[in-house]
């Protein structure tokens, strides 16, 4: 049976697909998920870190080489700044504030090394989804870096469903990562990374701290960094991100805790068949349902 997720005036249909390899035709594949499904005026909503696989958009940390500096950088941002201070202060959950007391300071630096080159200052300082680099749902010590043109893809696949379907759809590429919406204004975003987003100010690390330490001010929403048409209005894009977000799923987890509490072992021997013999969900299709008034209520 297919589960729905409803929030608002709005359902998202998450679509079960095997595991998005690299070399897979993303283009393809989702219009195979969606063309018994979607119609005209629907928002087809994709997982960046699926698309970045499918592009070959993987790096191998484990030939970065791990040195004295990064060591200590890492030891003192996770386990020392987090762990002991902003932990608190940014209200993290208990088993968060654990796991980033024991965060492993040989893997972790590497990691912080390639945060820091793709990202900057900013983006190594957070304490997890650093720059758009996702360490979940691939396999080893493989990541998945952030797309560099979300925006160009978006249009692209738009084009290619509405030859191959003949709809008109609204493409969405999000990540997971969330960006942050002042309650009291439709003009205040506050994010962690770079969007097109009007209205949408990236702060790196700061967005994080600013929006979790004063939570009760900032509502969380899964982060759009690619879509098309370019005419989308912001408040809709962000409850359709972050509905698509929920509906989808961890996979194998959110953390590499999760994913080894998940299959049993070390999160660096974790395989490509380990990882597609759980479900998948790349691809979301929402619906607007006319005629329901709107609630408030998160999914």
């Amino acid at each position: 049976m297919q589960r729905i997720l409803k929030w608002r005036n709005y359902i998202a249909i998450p679509l079960k697909s095997d595991l998005w390899k690299p070399k897979t035709d993303f283009k393809r594949k989702t219009v195979e998920l969606i063309k018994n499904v979607a119609s005209n005026g629907d928002y087809v909503v994709l997982s960046e870190k699926a698309l970045s696989t499918a592009l070959g958009l993987l790096y191998d940390e484990s030939i970065i080489p791990s040195d004295f500096y990064s060591k200590l950088m890492t030891f003192l941002i996770t386990r020392v700044l987090w762990g002991k201070a902003l932990g608190k202060l940014c209200k993290l959950s208990h088993e968060t504030v654990e796991l980033l007391r024991r965060y492993p300071i040989n893997e972790g630096s590497r990691h912080k090394k390639l945060a820091l080159k793709i990202g900057g200052l900013l983006q190594a300082l957070k304490p997890t989804s650093e720059a758009g680099i996702d360490t979940t749902n691939v396999p080893g010590h493989l990541v998945s870096l952030p797309l560099t043109k979300p925006f160009e893809i978006a249009c692209e696949l738009r084009e290619y469903i509405a030859k191959k379907l003949r709809v008109n759809l609204k493409v969405v590429i999000v990540d997971s990562d969330k960006c942050y919406k002042l309650k009291t204004s439709s003009n205040l975003i506050l994010a962690c990374r770079s969007t097109r987003l009007p209205s949408l100010i990236n702060l790196g690390f700061l967005s994080f701290l600013i929006a979790r330490s004063l939570r009760r001010f900032f509502s969380p929403y899964a982060t759009p960094i690619g879509f098309s048409p370019l005419n989308l209005e912001v408040n809709e894009l962000l409850i359709i991100s972050e509905l698509a977000d929920r509906a989808r799923g961890v996979g194998a987890g959110r953390t590499l805790y999760e994913v080894e509490k998940t299959f049993g072992i070390k999160a660096t021997d974790v395989t490509w068949d380990l990882l597609n013999s759980i479900p998948h969900y790349p691809v979301v299709v929402v619906k607007k349902i006319r005629g329901l008034r709107p609630s408030s209520r998160r999914p």
